[in-house]
């Protein structure tokens, strides 16, 4: 099943780029694609690891992929091809590598489309009860996705103009 990003201010193509981004990642690393479950939630209560890339040119965005303690140490192994406990690190390091993946993947297909954004570098959050607060004037989307291994959220902000 694939979904649609809820729309916020950037165009559709952005919206489409991001979501084929993550779900390409996820399945390319761990062979499923990852399913949208339909309880949208913006705060996370468990423990997660959250890694937060900016697109800024032809529209200003910024993306946080938001795994669970259960889903990220299997992303990250089957990434970096051996174990990375989830409280190490090496957790921090290759969430943001993941994020960096994803936002080359969105620039890419993007300027396919003569959509031109760069990419700012990657930041990592790890925490229980993650709550990610946008600012002032910015639109926020939210998909949750289910896979074999555990969850992970998907965040969309967007400058509201």
């Amino acid at each position: 099943m694939s979904a649609t990003l809820i729309p916020v201010s950037p165009p559709a193509v952005v919206l489409a780029a991001v979501q084929a981004a993550v779900e390409q990642t996820y399945t390319r690393f761990c062979g499923d694609k990852p399913t949208v479950e339909s309880e949208m939630q913006a705060d996370h209560d468990c423990e997660c690891v959250a890694g937060i890339i900016s697109f800024f040119g032809d529209a200003a965005i910024s993306l946080a992929w938001v795994l669970d303690a259960a889903v990220a140490p299997v992303l990250a192994q089957k990434f970096a091809r051996f174990p990375i406990p989830f409280d190490s690190s090496e957790m921090g390091d290759v969430t943001g590598e993941l994020v960096n993946v994803i936002a080359g993947d969105v620039v890419a297909y993007l300027e396919a489309r003569k959509f031109h954004v760069k990419m700012s570098l990657p930041t990592v959050a790890r925490g229980a009860r993650l709550r990610l607060m946008p600012d002032k004037g910015v639109s926020v989307s939210h998909v949750n996705y289910a896979t074999r291994a555990g969850k992970f959220w998907l965040r969309l902000a967007a400058q509201v103009d």
